[in-house]
């Protein structure tokens, strides 16, 4: 059987790297950005969130 996706160690990996970068926006008063039902967000400590009409490949 051939195992698909990252492996555990991996996944733990991204999780905390996602989760250490989410800190030093907030620290640093910069907004985190991320793709959301194909739109770009920006989403900004204070909990305001900015939207883009789509996320685009281009």
């Amino acid at each position: 059987m051939v195992k698909r996706g990252l492996s555990d160690k991996a996944s733990r990996m991204a999780k905390f790297t996602g989760e250490r970068a989410m800190i030093d926006a907030k620290m640093y008063n910069q907004p985190i950005i991320y793709v959301e039902n194909g739109k770009l967000v920006k989403e900004y400590p204070n909990g305001y969130k900015e939207m883009t009409e789509r996320a685009s490949n281009e």
